[in-house]
């Protein structure tokens, strides 16, 4: 050959290329000539490469140059980090993806209430809300002259949980409680309470979760915060709805403009209320006042300072407030001893002992007319006088039972019953006490301190001080059946 065989390697020394120049005749040494032509190029000599070299001869064309690849490397297969993925929206559980949609809830039919739309995660326990995939290994790799090339290991990630969170063995994250995911850099824990960081409006969407709510801003107009435990809310209340398993704290009181309202298991402790409809499972506790609102508190209220004015308030238990009512036109109404959770009640069995007993006086005129001297016995009078003794037996049963669960509720009624109003500072004209199915219209504003209870006889009183002898309510007020 008039040119010598050549092999040339690129610069990464990851390709080689053997250049074999044309020929009019093939040379005896010619697979020798391409193996030495390898050798100086510092080329590994491999089962690859010989493979490739064989394939290179074979195909040979002497007519023309021939420049083929005769050996590659293989490049490093790089190892993979760690990585933690998560299934639900960690930590604040919100996302302002809402925020920009229209404020009005849609008014065609099949569509989604933007109030509906809730954006919090709440992990169910039992629910795989993570993956922790692990390092992935490298693996070495070569150039062409045979040197290694180092793979780079992947980095591991180190995640910190405690027992709200099962890691199984193959990475899976499994939240073991209900509640809201924390997970900041490597630290992870499921908390049994959810924590609102601004607002409940259209970025957040109504709230429901079984556990406790903190929400550090306003609850705004038409959203609903319902919770299984106590819900905090640090800024205001507007015209929203609160259904509460345990208590409702509103530190910033509560707006309703007479769309609001709260239902809440245990006590409820507000700055005020206006114009808030409700039913306080518990005790009520308010700072400023309660005006233009219709409450039922199973509870007590108080003791305050503060005002109740324009509002209709039931209440179970004793009233410690710092006035009733105010100078003008109020419609301000106090419902004292009665107990609304068992007076349904106790009203029902009242009503199924009548029944009972105008069934059972119905079945015995039956039997003794059955009965009646003289009357011919036929085979179908034995028959009734059998039907009638059992159910009569079966009535007065029946009847035994509900005279039971009547006095039962009686006695509770009785044991809860209070009439126990206590007034600091005034207890305004116009304002009304309604008690014993009677309506006490208060005549002229009265300067407290003063308490009204019963005394003697079930008889309203009203006392100055706590040796005052009283004197009757009805001295202080008009009166009236109460509607």
């Amino acid at each position: 050959m008039s040119q010598e065989i050549r092999a040339i390697v690129s610069g990464d020394g990851m390709r080689a290329e053997l250049i074999v120049p044309p020929s009019p005749t093939r040379s005896p040494t010619i697979k020798e000539e391409c193996l030495s032509a390898c050798r100086a190029a510092g080329i590994e000599g491999s089962a690859d490469f010989a493979a490739r070299l064989k394939d290179i001869l074979e195909s040979l064309d002497l007519a023309s140059e021939t420049r083929e690849l005769v050996a590659q490397g293989q490049p490093a297969q790089h190892g993979e980090d760690a990585r933690l993925e998560w299934f639900i929206k960690p930590d604040r559980g919100f996302s302002n993806d809402l925020a920009n949609d229209n404020e009005e809830q849609s008014t065609n039919a099949g569509d989604t209430s933007h109030y509906d739309r809730s954006t919090i995660d709440v992990a169910q326990s039992g629910q795989v809300i993570g993956h922790l995939h692990p390092v992935k290994e490298g693996a070495d790799g070569r150039d062409v002259f045979g040197n290694t090339l180092a793979a780079k290991s992947g980095k591991p990630v180190h995640l910190e949980h405690d027992e709200t969170i099962e890691r199984a063995s193959d990475g899976r994250l499994i939240a073991q409680i209900e509640g809201i995911l924390k997970a900041e850099g490597h630290k992870a824990t499921i908390c049994e309470y959810l924590e609102v960081p601004e607002n409940v409006d259209f970025s957040t969407g109504n709230i429901e979760f079984d556990g406790e709510v903190r929400i550090r801003g306003d609850v705004k107009d038409l959203f609903t915060v319902e919770a299984s435990g106590s819900v905090f809310v640090n800024g205001l209340a507007e015209a929203a709805t609160f259904v509460c398993g345990k208590d409702l704290i509103l530190r910033g009181g509560m707006a309703a403009r007479e769309r609001g309202s709260i239902s809440v298991k245990r006590d409820a402790r507000v700055k005020y209320l206006d114009a808030v409809k409700g039913d306080v499972g518990g005790n009520l506790h308010f700072t400023s006042e309660v005006i233009n609102s219709r409450l039922v508190v199973h509870g007590s209220v108080g003791p305050t300072r503060g005002s109740i004015i324009g509002t209709t308030l039931t209440v179970v238990g004793a009233v410690r407030v710092g006035q009733v009512g105010s100078t003008g036109p109020s419609n301000t109404r106090i419902v004292l001893g009665t107990v609304p959770k068992l007076e349904p009640l106790f009203d029902e069995f009242v009503s199924l002992v009548e029944q009972l007993e105008q069934h059972l006086e119905s079945v015995n005129q039956e039997l003794a007319a059955l009965k009646t001297p003289g009357k011919r016995k036929t085979h179908g009078n034995a028959e009734r006088e059998t039907e009638l003794t059992f159910e009569i037996e079966s009535t007065e049963s029946r009847l035994a039972a509900a005279l039971q669960e009547r006095d039962r509720f009686a006695a509770r009624i009785e044991e809860l019953r209070t009439v126990d109003l206590n007034v600091e500072r005034h207890l305004h004209a116009g304002a009304i006490i309604e008690l014993n199915g009677r309506a006490y219209k208060i005549s002229e504003s009265i300067r407290g301190p003063l308490r009204i209870a019963l005394g003697a006889g079930d008889e309203p009183m009203l006392f100055r001080t706590h040796d005052d002898p009283g004197q009757p309510l009805n001295q202080f007020t008009s009166v009236q059946l109460a509607a």
